[in-house]
């Protein structure tokens, strides 16, 4: 089952953005799939150059295995 929030009914995309100093990674919520079009406009605001060899890729992702980590103790208690 997809990830779907409750509230706005949007779904969780993560978008993956390859570029010359490794990957950086982005949560959206959208109530469809959004284009590269839309991502390069809003997410990364122009700051990508396919001609670079550059490479987006958007997944939709299921959080029904989603975890959380238990909260360490603070340094010295």
């Amino acid at each position: 089952m997809a990830a779907r929030n409750a509230v706005t009914r949007k779904q969780l995309y993560v978008v993956v953005h390859t570029h010359e100093y490794g990957q950086t990674v982005y949560l959206v919520w959208s109530d469809h799939v959004p284009s590269e079009e839309e991502i390069v406009d809003q997410v990364l605001q122009s700051a990508y150059e396919p001609d670079n060899d550059e490479q987006l890729t958007i997944e939709e992702k299921d959080l029904g295995c989603a975890m959380t980590l238990k909260d360490r103790p603070a340094p010295g208690s």
